[in-house]
């Protein structure tokens, strides 16, 4: 997705949120952008689970519960989860199997996906809403029980499920990093599921952007040898970044997009 229609997205879902609906032609006129164009944007908006698509326009999706959805999660830190983004999907090639864990920076792996043929596997319910107009790839979808908030699909039957499939790399984010505690998320359930998710490749590569080191949570996931490789942002502190990679983590740095580095 390009920067401009990824701002495009977050306007139109802020004006909805704010008015409860929009016209197709209103949104045309603000943004100077094509009928064809905008319903494109609605239609995403609502795979992504945050509007509703009417006759002529949207409304907005009543969010289910007071925890923080991974949706509202997309709008923050978005240049730095785009970055990391990125730089994951640079390293699937044709022919991957590849898991894509739930959570905001993984869905936005999903545009530079699109023309690749892969299989993906998920427990996300966003990004397998996204990835059915993907004519190349190829979507497993692990059973479960859904976490609403998430839009993840968790629990024991998810584990079972896991316990009969494989994938050349898995790419998966945590709640939260710290040097001593290791990784830790929130909620218990979610946490085994990421245990069993692990365990289907030998290449983990852990994505997290700057916001996710120096926390912890309530329930751990695992120690910091669980990551083989790390990919976040340019907003990471570099003493983190040394130690990590003191520790054996291989730590890939993404840049902004249209920078080197």
């Amino acid at each position: 997705m390009s920067v401009d229609r990824e701002a495009r997205q977050k306007e139109i879902l802020k004006t909805v949120r704010e008015r409860g609906s929009v016209r197709v032609t209103e949104l045309c006129t603000s943004y100077g952008a094509s009928e064809a164009t905008i319903r494109r944007d609605l239609d995403e908006l609502e795979a992504a689970g945050v509007v509703k698509r009417k006759h002529g326009g949207a409304v907005a999706v009543k969010q289910p519960t007071p925890e923080q959805a991974v949706m509202q999660r997309v709008e923050e830190d978005a240049p730095e989860k785009h970055a990391i983004a990125a730089q994951a999907a640079s390293m699937v090639r044709d022919g991957d199997t590849i898991f894509l864990g739930s959570g905001s920076t993984t869905l936005f792996m999903v545009p530079f996906l699109e023309d690749l043929n892969i299989t993906v596997i998920t427990n996300s319910l966003a990004i397998i809403n996204r990835l059915v107009e993907f004519e190349k790839c190829k979507t497993v979808v692990v059973g479960g029980v859904l976490r609403v908030s998430e839009l993840s699909i968790i629990g024991h039957i998810s584990v079972r499920t896991l316990e009969d499939l494989r994938a050349d790399k898995v790419f998966i984010g945590v709640e939260a990093i710290h040097l001593e505690h290791g990784l830790t998320n929130s909620y218990l359930e979610e946490t085994m599921t990421d245990r069993a998710i692990v365990e289907i490749s030998s290449q983990i590569i852990m994505l997290a952007d700057h916001s996710k080191f120096d926390r912890v949570r309530a329930a751990v996931w695992g120690p910091l040898a669980l990551m083989k490789m790390l990919i976040t942002d340019w907003n990471t502190a570099a003493e983190t970044i040394q130690r990590l990679r003191g520790l054996g983590v291989e730590v890939v740095v993404a840049q902004p997009l249209g920078e080197k580095g």
